[in-house]
């Protein structure tokens, strides 16, 4: 696995490098942890990426690659392109109109897949047991407004990439997966939008999610609320959470994460997470948390994490 990356690595830079000029970019980050505390304890390369972009006019390719390496593997090497990887084409109009195909990251929730666009060392129930990562399909969108916009997809059962990988799901009548998100920008942000999946004859899958925010002056507040049902006999599992950031430098936020998952563990789940986030400069934030669970038993977990985009 060590010479895939290595090999994949060489291969994205000399192509960069080959075709490097002001619209294609090369990127990525790392984020290196340790963990104290209840369950998986030391250090690890929680999360990473590697991508590369071109903006060719109003069109764009991405590729983005993803890679860790757990506390608890038993050998160095990465986990290369597992579970949030992505590569699609991308085209906007004039007008306002967009769409995009390939596999990309879902556009559900409060959190985002990767370390450096969300505020902790890891990420909240919310995300982990509930809201999709990835779409395999083709989306639209159309930006209403400068601060408004819809988009609308259909795509395989999310986060199973296409849905051509299942001959049992196709021959019971699978269908693609559908949805759509409204959502609206600015010191006031909100949002609400679902899927719905036909995965085979006898499996529907349902997904609702709803956010809102606000910003009033140095202080940031957001509200997360997610429903998802499984198959046509699945409970119904709901979350809510509530986020806090508040600007105490320009250089130092503090944060407060607070989520109630219910019907979807084998305990309804509480779970509370605070910490400071610094930025040591503009590519490097330093993360201190800690996590307090409680899931039928309490659990408690700290960690320190230091992420580095380029």
């Amino acid at each position: 696995m060590k010479k895939q990356i290595i090999a994949l690595s060489a291969v994205l830079i000399t192509s960069s490098a080959a075709h490097a000029h002001e619209t294609t970019k090369f990127s990525g980050f790392a984020d290196a942890q340790w963990r104290f505390g209840t369950g998986t304890v030391g250090a690890s390369i929680a999360d990473g990426a590697i991508r590369v972009s071109r903006t060719l006019g109003e069109g764009l390719v991405n590729v983005d690659i993803p890679f860790s390496l757990s506390s608890t593997a038993t050998s160095n090497d990465f986990n290369v392109g597992q579970d949030k990887a992505q590569a699609f084409v991308h085209y906007k109009y004039s007008n306002g109109l967009s769409w995009r195909l390939g596999q990309w990251d879902g556009i559900f929730g409060l959190e985002r897949n990767d370390s450096p666009d969300f505020q902790f060392t890891g990420h909240g129930t919310l995300w982990t047991n509930l809201q999709p990562k990835t779409h395999m399909g083709l989306m639209l969108g159309y930006e209403l407004s400068d601060k408004m916009g819809v988009n609308l997809y259909a795509a395989g059962v999310a986060d199973q990439g296409s849905t051509n990988t299942s001959t049992t799901a196709i021959s019971g009548g699978a269908l693609p997966e559908v949805g759509a998100k409204f959502s609206m920008s600015g010191d006031f942000r909100a949002s609400v939008g679902g899927s719905l999946a036909k995965a085979s004859s006898s499996l529907t899958n349902l997904y609702v999610n709803a956010t809102g925010g606000i910003t009033l002056g140095a202080l940031d507040l957001g509200l997360d609320v997610q429903a998802k049902k499984s198959g046509n006999s699945g409970t119904l599992g709901l979350g809510a959470g509530l986020t806090g950031i508040y600007g105490i430098s320009e250089t130092i936020k503090g944060s407060i994460r607070a989520q109630y998952l219910s019907n979807v563990l084998t305990s309804n789940t509480i779970e509370v997470t605070v910490g400071p986030q610094v930025d040591m400069t503009k590519d490097l934030r330093v993360k201190l948390d800690y996590t307090l669970t409680s899931n039928g038993s309490l659990a408690h977990q700290g960690a320190v994490a230091a992420v580095h985009s380029f």
